[in-house]
């Protein structure tokens, strides 16, 4: 199973990325508890920033922001944690999902979290739909 955790931190030390630590360790857990392997990618924002801003201008994809988004759409789980900026998800954040082609996330089980609460929070109908998690194999 491959799991991608997106973590829209800006700050050093963040309580965003600590969530997503946190989570990624748990799923990663429950997983060996249950004899699964888990290959797990971090894409932090902070990184292709500047290419996805480049992207939402011109249309194409910088090499950087090409591989975060091959991971994001080729995983089969996601963790997504932003940090909540004016009472909303930050715009890196939504910036990211907005570059991602239609389509390219409907089934996918996105678990998408906001460290302001510690709970499992929606990003936007219009940003990723989310299906329930799939249940556990039996």
């Amino acid at each position: 199973m491959r799991l991608t955790v997106v973590s829209a931190r800006l700050s050093i030390p963040s309580s965003t990325r600590l969530l997503a630590d946190r989570l990624t360790e748990a799923v990663r857990e429950q997983l060996a508890d249950d004899g699964r392997y888990i290959e797990i990618r971090v894409i932090e924002l902070r990184d292709p920033a500047l290419d996805i801003v480049d992207n939402l201008a011109t249309g194409f994809p910088l090499p950087a922001l090409t591989q975060a988004i091959e991971a994001v759409t080729s995983a089969d789980g996601m963790i997504a944690v932003t940090p909540i900026f004016a009472g909303s998800y930050s715009g890196l954040f939504k910036s990211l999902f907005d570059v991602i082609d239609d389509g390219a996330l409907p089934g996918k089980a996105v678990w998408p979290l906001r460290p302001a609460l510690m709970a499992i929070d929606r990003v936007s109908p219009s940003t990723c739909p989310l299906p329930r998690p799939p249940p556990p194999a039996a």
